[in-house]
């Protein structure tokens, strides 16, 4: 071993520190005449061996960096949203969730089960009313806002029930298992997130129940066990004016204290508009009635057709208004149309709707429990429904502006 390699390796061993406070060149000689380094070790000891032997080469100005180097451009995907991958995986959860049951099962179950048996009816209340598996409870949400709320959490499948005894059942925790249907729904993966049949599936799960989807729907099960669904409005004509001779002299009907529901016969008989202490009289129809105003009778005519085109919800807020006059006076006022089937029944359930605050269901049922023979066309009746979303949104009534408006228009201001 060399003499100067002997001194590197104790200086290594802690003997010498480096003169690090002395300059580069000091520190060299320090190195040589002290510890008997040659040049080359004290200059490696000392650290002046890299910076000596440090040349930076620059060719170019810093500031004139020179024409730009060209990078070829990959495409590269992004993750996907944890908001979509959110939902992916609810739907996934909901999908593995969800039973199946046949139109024979249910009905089978329907004839022999003790067991009570929750089936819910996602379609429009129209649907609904026209037919339905029998003791079904509609929760309606085919409109907008009912299924915004549905889906955001500020509305639950009860306060969509159509039906205060719906209401209630679906309040109640005695049913985990839950039938679901809507028109002809086989395949549920098939169907947007925003479907109602979906929103209402995905409700029941997060509300720890087990949704059944009922294939086939309401068409399929129809077909194979009618004896097991109900049809309360399809009793009596929709469209055609009735001309059973028991309708026509049906007398007028006391829907509420101040309020009667009648035909064109009531309201020319003047002698029993006093009887009833009626004071005021509302034409639904486009037939005018002789003016009876040397009566004490106040009469108002809305021009309106029993008819599939007929928009009768341009009316609603002249009817109100004449109606609240007559309750206000401490007068009673007589709506009628020809028959008081149609036309004078829906106006009157509008009313009730709008000033007790029920649904269209309960205020219906009110009216038929009145009066018996009563049978909105459809058209009528999802005017009604309409009004009830509307009422139901808070907004300003959509029907105000309706004399300016084309039914189709009207009916597209409803949807929000």
């Amino acid at each position: 071993m060399t003499s100067h390699e002997t001194s590197v390796k104790s200086m290594t061993k802690g003997a010498v520190e480096r003169p690090s406070a002395l300059p580069g060149r000091k520190r060299v000689r320090f190195a040589q005449n002290c510890c008997g380094m040659n040049g080359t070790a004290a200059r490696w000891w000392t650290g002046g061996a890299s910076r000596e032997g440090l040349h930076l080469a620059l060719n170019r100005s810093l500031s004139e960096p020179g024409p730009p180097k060209r990078c070829k451009l990959e495409t590269a995907s992004l993750p996907a949203s944890p908001c979509i991958e959110s939902k992916t995986l609810q739907r996934s959860w909901v999908l593995s969730t969800l039973g199946r049951i046949t139109p024979d099962v249910l009905a089978d179950r329907m004839s022999n089960s003790m067991t009570p048996i929750l089936i819910v009816d996602v379609r429009p209340f129209i649907a609904y009313n026209v037919s339905h598996i029998r003791g079904s409870v509609n929760v309606s949400c085919s409109d907008r806002i009912s299924r915004r709320r549905l889906e955001q959490g500020k509305a639950t499948l009860a306060d969509l029930a159509s039906t205060v005894i719906g209401k209630e059942k679906m309040r109640q925790r005695i049913h985990k298992e839950v039938i679901v249907y809507d028109e002809s729904t086989s395949e549920v993966d098939r169907i947007a997130n925003n479907h109602p049949l979906f929103l209402v599936i995905t409700s029941l799960v997060q509300d720890q129940r087990f949704p059944v989807l009922l294939l086939g729907g309401h068409k399929e099960f129809v077909k194979r066990h009618r004896e097991h669904c109900d049809s309360p409005v399809a009793t009596t004509p929709l469209i055609q004016e009735p001309q059973n001779p028991d309708i026509e002299s049906h007398p007028p009907s006391r829907v509420l204290p101040f309020l009667y529901v009648g035909n064109a016969r009531d309201a020319r008989d003047i002698q029993l508009m006093k009887d009833l202490g009626v004071t005021k009289v509302l034409n639904v129809t486009q037939a005018g009635v002789p003016s009876q105003e040397a009566s004490g009778i106040a009469y108002r005519q809305l021009p309106a057709s029993d008819s599939t085109q007929q928009n009768i919800k341009q009316y609603f807020e002249e009817a109100f208004s004449f109606i609240e006059d007559a309750r206000k006076s401490n007068g009673s006022v007589l709506v009628h149309c020809q028959a008081g089937v149609s036309r004078s029944p829906t106006i009157a359930i509008a009313y009730i709707m709008k000033h007790r605050g029920v649904s269209m269901v309960e205020a219906y049922k009110l009216v038929k429990t009145a009066r018996s023979i009563i049978s909105p066309n459809l058209n009528f009746m999802g005017q009604l429904l309409e009004l009830e979303q509307c009422l139901r949104s808070e907004v300003k009534p959509c029907w105000s502006q309706a004399a300016t408006q084309t039914p189709e228009e009207v009916t597209s201001s409803c949807s929000v």
